[in-house]
């Protein structure tokens, strides 16, 4: 009997890759023909290895899709030059699995050359209340989604296949358009129906492969890449990536399952409000768009003080304070705004706000199970380089952040001073919430009692909050600050529906002018905090 590995032994993954490389030599074939030869789940992973590996490739030497008549909310961009031929590697290796896998499947590959083609319409946005991109521009019923990247910053948008697929997206949120049959979803969550017409429609994340059977599931995916899947109606075939060096395994998820993948899987109770299903009420028709901004703020200044304040809400103590002042855009300037003070001693960093929200503290985040959501329900995200030694702009960013030309700093990108700072109140648990995430792409993340103080109080007249923070500076991994000392900063607003669950505008404010679009895993592209006497 060969020695074949029921589940996907590191073993095939290293040949795979040496397959791919062409650096096999006669007895690592014969091994490969092993291995796959009689065992279907190893074929399936070689073939996904392969696929995987010339959609990369092919990627790799795309350029930038040009301009089209049509509205066209994604592009792809040029990755950078192709290292071999992928498709003749996968037509060779289709050849070798035939040969050794006669009896159990058939395959006949297309020997057509496959191309992307720009001009094939992938979804289409049936409705939508939000913005996308760098730029902000607004979503609108009717966009013809092709091949590419589409960011979702605010609102939430549902999509239809011409197979009838249906998809509502949160955000915030990035959805890599593969093809017709294929998404990619790096960040967010979405709830994908899927009829008869559509059966085998696959949502990819860094950590899972999702083969839709004909069912109704949600995805989730945070900042770190761990994926949540809860299945609503139907099955679903779910086959785990290699991580951590975890073993690829392979599951079918029915309805009522849900699981988390980050590493080895974990069930989690099922969660029926987990994912919005249907799509929310439309909004008066007198305001279309979302509430943003247009960042002029540079440089806040943290006042020095010589007592510490109570943390209790309150702004009294903050009231001669130097301050700043953003507002979002004409009609919502006077619903949506913020005016802060951040200030600073020997033990503790202050964050003191007023924030207008006509939807105020009503996040239905849990911080246990959706702590890489939190923001969705409403919050004010603060993100600094804790260190005057780090230098501004800050050269930080994560991948797929760096702009072409431009060197990559790693021990930047990986530092633990680059600290970002999530403050919101939980609904749920009547308490204020600090989220700490570490590094420029937030992988390191933790909660904890320790270290800080947080308040929040309603206004009176329901339209608003203001808020306390008092953080530690052992949690930013950093040294009191001296007078004088800068640190990169920026900040972020982040407004919720009623419901607190969906982000349907923000403020972005405390931005480098020198550096646009605003990017926020882009360091560089952040303003600064100064500290003063």
């Amino acid at each position: 009997m060969n020695d074949q590995p029921t589940s996907h032994s590191p073993e095939l993954i290293t040949l795979a890759a040496a397959y791919c490389e062409g650096t096999l030599d006669d007895s690592d074939k014969l091994r490969l023909e092993e291995l796959l030869r009689g065992n279907t789940d190893n074929q399936r992973v070689f073939l996904g290895y392969l696929d995987l590996h010339a959609r990369l490739c092919w990627e790799a030497r795309s350029s930038d899709v040009a301009p089209d008549s049509q509205p066209d909310v994604s592009t792809r961009k040029q990755l950078g030059s192709l290292r071999s031929a992928p498709w003749m590697s996968v037509a060779i290796a289709l050849s070798l699995l035939a040969v050794v896998t006669w009896g159990v499947f058939q395959f006949t590959p297309n020997t057509t050359p496959i191309t992307p083609s720009n001009d094939l319409v992938i979804a289409t946005v049936v409705r939508a209340v939000g913005r996308w991109g760098d730029e902000l521009k607004t979503v609108s019923p009717g966009y013809k989604l092709r091949s590419g990247v589409f960011e979702l910053p605010q609102g939430i948008v549902e999509l239809e296949w011409p197979s009838g697929v249906r998809m509502i997206l949160e955000s915030p949120a990035r959805l890599d358009l593969v093809d017709r049959e294929k998404v990619f979803l790096h960040t967010g969550r979405l709830v994908t129906k899927v009829p008869p017409s559509g059966v085998g429609f696959v949502i990819e994340t860094e950590r899972v492969r999702l083969v839709d059977l004909g069912t109704e599931f949600g995805v989730s995916v945070g900042l770190s890449g761990s994926t949540d899947v809860q299945v609503y109606e139907g099955a679903v075939d779910a086959q785990t990536h290699t991580f951590n060096g975890n073993r690829p395994r392979g599951s079918r998820l029915h309805a009522g399952d849900a699981f988390s993948f980050d590493g080895t899987p974990k069930k989690l109770a099922f969660a029926p409000d987990r994912f919005i299903r249907r799509f929310p009420s439309p909004r008066p028709k007198a305001k279309t768009e979302l509430p943003y901004n247009q960042s002029t703020i540079e440089t806040i200044h943290a006042v020095h003080l010589d007592q510490a304040p109570v943390i209790d809400g309150s702004l009294r103590e903050w009231e001669n304070a130097s301050a700043f002042s953003a507002a979002c855009i004409e009609p919502y300037s006077d619903t949506y705004h913020v005016h802060g003070t951040i200030g600073y001693d020997e033990e503790h960093l202050y964050i003191a706000m007023h924030v207008a929200d006509p939807a105020p503290m009503v996040s239905m985040a849990n911080p246990k199970t959706e702590s890489e959501f939190f923001w969705t329900g409403g919050s004010v995200v603060l993100r600094l380089g804790a260190n005057d030694d780090l230098g501004w702009p800050l050269n930080a960013a994560k991948k797929g952040s760096l702009p072409p030309g431009r060197q990559r700093d790693a021990a930047k990108d990986s530092s633990h001073q680059v600290v970002h700072l999530g403050m919101w109140y939980s609904k749920e648990q009547q308490a204020s919430q600090l989220m700490l995430q570490y590094g420029i792409d937030c992988k390191v993340h933790k909660q904890t009692a320790e270290g800080w103080q947080g308040a929040f109080r309603r206004d009176p007249d329901g339209l608003g909050y203001t808020f306390e923070y008092a953080i530690d500076y052992e949690l930013l991994n950093a040294k009191p600050p001296e007078p004088g000392d800068v640190w990169p900063s920026t900040l972020a607003i982040h407004w919720s529906d009623k419901l607190g669950r969906t982000c349907m505008g923000q403020l972005i404010e405390n931005t480098n002018p020198d550096q646009v679009p605003f990017k926020t895993f882009d360091a560089l592209t952040w303003g600064k905090l100064v500290f003063e006497p």
